[in-house]
């Protein structure tokens, strides 16, 4: 829903956004960027979490499913932010509130139009919760918008995907004049220490 919120703010409040990078979204349009048949499946089949274990067993096979097929799957790590989330608020009201705001947003298409900051949109081919046509549609949208593919990225965001994320979003940043100050590459063993 981030990518929905950073268009709609570069669309509407063009004085404060010097550059758009949209990460797994769409433009709300009919039948482009919707969830894969079997997301839908899950989503209206599958009963709110009524314990903090249901609620991580209920991440971990949501991500197992949308998540990116391409790198490596994470259970332990979207485990333990499922439990973080569950601690903080158990509600399942939000995941309606989030899909009310979805769907009230509309098709934004005709107003991503008018965004004249320069544009990165980012998709994975593996995305079963957006369609990767949302993201195609949404670099359609905004004149001059680059269009980037990340193959094996589904709907979630893996370390293994994270250097190629971060490289792009540094080049279309430095691309137009930030100062960007690259930090040593992180290894695997220090994310682990970190986890």
């Amino acid at each position: 829903m981030g990518g929905m919120i950073a268009q709609t703010v570069a669309a509407h409040h063009p004085g404060r956004v010097r550059t758009l990078t949209s990460i797994m979204s769409t433009t709300g349009a009919p039948r482009l960027g919707r969830p894969a048949m079997s997301t839908w499946r899950r989503m209206l089949t599958s009963r709110p979490p009524r314990t903090r274990a249901e609620a991580m067993d209920r991440a971990a096979n949501m991500f197992r499913h949308i998540g990116s097929h391409g790198f490596p799957y994470d259970e332990h790590a979207v485990r333990e932010y499922a439990g973080i989330a569950w601690d903080r608020n158990p509600s399942p009201a939000g995941i309606v509130r989030q899909l009310a705001g979805i769907f009230a947003s509309g098709d934004r298409t005709a107003e991503l139009g008018h965004i004249d900051v320069p544009t990165l949109v980012i998709h994975g081919d593996r995305d079963r919760m957006v369609h990767p046509t949302g993201g195609a549609a949404t670099a359609r949208a905004i004149p001059g918008a680059r269009m980037e593919t990340i193959t094996g990225l589904g709907h979630d965001l893996p370390i293994g995907a994270w250097g190629r994320i971060i490289d792009l979003i540094t080049d279309h940043a430095t691309s137009v004049g930030f100062a960007v100050h690259r930090a040593a590459p992180v290894t695997h063993t220090e994310l682990e220490e970190h986890a």
